[in-house]
């Protein structure tokens, strides 16, 4: 990536965080969490640059498809409804 393009993503990363730290803060709320692959370094290093920490005691979990679906009608969400496909 040119470092132009490397400079505008990174100012609008900022951008973004700075307003979404803006609401975060208005509402009362103590923090705010968001995700980053693992393998993404450049990123975790803006991240923590900017004084965020990870969360290395999370795992992330996804539920998706046919679990999903079991889980919902398990629960009568899904009574008469038709499954949809991904």
């Amino acid at each position: 990536m040119q470092d132009s393009a490397h400079e505008i993503i990174t100012s609008r990363h900022l951008e973004l965080l700075t307003h979404l730290a803006g609401i975060a803060v208005a509402r009362g709320c103590a923090r705010f969490e968001w995700q980053v692959l693992d393998w993404n370094q450049s990123a975790r290093d803006f991240y923590e640059k900017l004084g965020a920490q990870a969360n290395p005691g999370w795992i992330n979990y996804r539920m998706t498809g046919d679990a999903l679906h079991h889980l919902a009608q398990s629960a009568g969400h899904l009574r008469g409804s038709r499954k949809r496909t991904p």
